[in-house]
């Protein structure tokens, strides 16, 4: 029975290997452009309109400190991508990162916190068209005796990982079903998942959700990554659209996979 699985396996990654080197990604140059910082609204109250014709930086001293790592772990996100290259010119550039920081904020008491909120957008380089935009946040808290500067550390951080899921979603990549069926250790098949050419290489982690488009390109079935099995193959469960799938393998049908959902939605 092992010897069978290891042949099995043997085989899809053999097909995987060669389908990669069809459907290798494209790769999109893209640059990082000025994420600003959206200040809160001071309200109409006579002290703050004073204070800020006396200070015109109304930025407290709290946000300050966390501006400028944010902005780094901003700029960072598209560098975990390997599809992606960061540029520094027009050019060259396929695509434009940037937007605007709405919120940095930290807060002790019960559960000392810091959370940080972004609004981040993808342009076209060429035609200035706004491709997707989305509300990215990072909220991270520990108990009262959490450490202050640990805490905002780990917010921006975590806003990195926010940012990259979004360009997964709003940048994709495409790849096929390479077979329905997984073998188990046990020997039992599970035809409820597939092999699919997406792995490592494409930015595909457990958990991550795969489409499937029919030659149309409108979504038919969609699948949640189970393993990553190589830099070019994942195991993946369908969770919906099994008849879609079936009848596709079985007619021969043109289908894609994709890791771009129907639609960009806020967190």
């Amino acid at each position: 029975m092992k010897n069978r699985l290891f042949l099995l396996l043997a085989f899809v990654l053999f097909c995987a290997g060669m389908k990669a080197q069809e459907n290798m990604p494209q790769h999109y140059n893209i640059k990082i452009g000025e994420f600003t910082y959206k200040k809160p609204n001071l309200g109409k109250n006579i002290l703050n309109i004073v204070t800020s014709i006396v200070d015109k930086d109304t930025t407290h001293e709290e946000e300050k400190s966390m501006l400028t790592p944010t902005t780094e772990a901003l700029a960072a996100s598209p560098t975990y991508i390997p599809w992606l290259h960061v540029v520094t010119d027009d050019a060259s550039a396929d695509y434009i990162l940037d937007g605007h920081i709405e919120k940095m904020e930290t807060g002790g008491g019960r559960q000392t916190h810091a959370l940080v909120v972004v609004q981040a957008r993808i342009t076209d380089a060429r035609t200035g068209n706004v491709v997707a935009q989305k509300l990215c946040r990072s909220y991270y808290y520990e108990y009262v005796s959490g450490n202050m500067a640990d805490i905002k550390a780990k917010a921006i951080y975590n806003i990195t990982f926010s940012v990259y899921r979004f360009l997964l979603e709003a940048l994709p990549v495409t790849g096929s079903i390479l077979q329905q069926g997984v073998e188990q250790a046990s020997g039992k098949v599970k035809d409820n998942q597939c092999y699919v050419d997406l792995g490592e290489q494409h930015g595909v982690l457990k958990n991550s959700k795969l489409y499937v488009l029919d030659a149309s390109g409108k979504y038919k079935a969609e699948m949640k990554v189970e393993e990553v099995m190589g830099d070019d193959m994942c195991s993946a469960k369908i969770t919906s659209g099994k008849s879609f799938i079936e009848k596709s393998l079985k007619n021969g049908t043109p289908m894609t996979v994709t890791t771009k959902p129907k639609k960009i939605k806020d967190e």
